[in-house]
């Protein structure tokens, strides 16, 4: 009796090692990839933030400022951002103040959007927000508006990140400011870039909310990456 109780917990436990063994091959990225380096990021929503207190102004927009600032950060949509971005400005300027959310920062972030999500009609309306970018801006439109640029650029950037989702959450993982999809807890998944128009990439793993949890930038990214979110 003894015996075969002795017997079959080390089959469980045989077996539970190549279990193990299995689920670390499965979770190996793809041959040749470089591992990308996530920061943690703490993210402070700007909808904590009390614009009109903070400032000293009782602009009426102030009031919805913070919720629409994050609507927009959850949409990846640049021309809101900008467009916050400028109606925070001129409530600073107004009172000279700043809150803990500045435009500066605001409109940095709608200007990186927009570069890097490579969409013309964004580019064109960013542009016409921010006049002061304009330099920039027009060379992102010129690498989209020319054809052959575009074919140049698919095979410029890198093909596929690998994630490996250590963690207990269910984690969005976005490239270049566009979801491309998702991976659940202690589960891993590839992803494609698509068409990639320049060799800078940006990856941002977000919470099911919409609130950034790590991020990377990569610049002259021509080779495949995985990335691996702890515990």
């Amino acid at each position: 009796m003894k015996k075969t109780i002795c017997t079959t917990l080390m089959a469980l436990v045989l077996l539970g090692f190549a279990s193990t063994l299995q689920a670390q091959e499965t979770k190996q990225a793809p041959e040749g990839a470089k591992e990308l380096k996530l920061e943690k990021v703490d993210y402070v929503p700007a909808t904590t933030v009390n614009f009109p207190k903070e400032l000293g102004v009782k602009f009426s927009g102030l009031v919805t400022l913070g919720a629409r600032i994050e609507t927009a950060l959850l949409n990846c949509d640049p021309v809101e951002l900008a467009a916050c971005g400028l109606e925070l400005k001129a409530a600073e300027v107004a009172s000279g103040k700043t809150a803990a959310c500045t435009s500066e920062k605001i409109l940095e972030k709608a200007f990186e959007i927009a570069t890097l999500r490579s969409d013309v009609s964004e580019l064109k309306a960013v542009k016409t927000l921010l006049p002061e970018k304009a330099k920039e801006l027009d060379a992102s439109l010129a690498l989209m508006e020319n054809s052959s640029e575009k074919l140049a650029g698919a095979s410029r950037g890198f093909n596929t990140l690998h994630v490996d989702n250590e963690s207990h959450s269910h984690l969005f993982v976005y490239i270049n400011h566009r979801n491309v999809g998702c991976v659940h807890e202690h589960e891993h998944a590839d992803f494609g870039s698509g068409m990639c128009p320049h060799s800078t990439v940006c990856v941002e793993i977000k919470e099911q909310c919409g609130h950034i949890v790590y991020r990377a930038i990569v610049r002259n990214a021509y080779n495949d990456f995985f990335v691996r979110i702890p515990h």
